[in-house]
């Protein structure tokens, strides 16, 4: 649960932590059951549309593996593949795509890197719906 992140209208609401388990995407059962109403219900298809978050990659820790890339839900996939040259040496690397990512977390909880994933989902602070601004 939430302390103060979300100041005191969100103390004790449920928050995400992609490292231990993500947003399923073929899933809207949370607002269904949720007694207190943090987590509003809605259709299937209105949560696939609604932003929790955006993920980033750290290139720092990215291994290339591109398991985010395999792992995310969304059809369009928020994750596309692109080259990197170091030196003379080509590398595929992962890389976000804003705009079509809903932030369920799928990546970051796959991620293989032990510890801090190499990809990590950060809150939305303004509510947007994907494909909108």
């Amino acid at each position: 649960p939430a302390l103060l992140e979300a100041g005191w209208e969100g103390v004790w609401t449920p928050v995400l932590v992609p490292r231990l388990g993500y947003c399923d995407y073929s899933c809207a059962s949370c607002g269904q059951v949720c007694p207190s109403g943090a987590i509003p219900p809605l259709s299937l298809a209105e949560k696939r549309r609604r932003v929790i978050g955006t993920a980033r990659v750290d290139q720092e820790r990215c291994i290339g593996c591109l398991v985010c890339e395999e792992m995310c839900p969304v059809p369009t996939k928020a994750i596309e593949v692109v080259w990197m040259e170091v030196g003379r040496a080509r590398f595929r690397r992962p890389r976000v795509i804003p705009d079509l990512c809903i932030g369920c977390g799928s990546c970051e909880y796959h991620c293989p890197v032990p510890g801090e994933a190499a990809i990590r989902v950060y809150p939305s602070r303004a509510k947007r719906r994907r494909g909108r601004k």
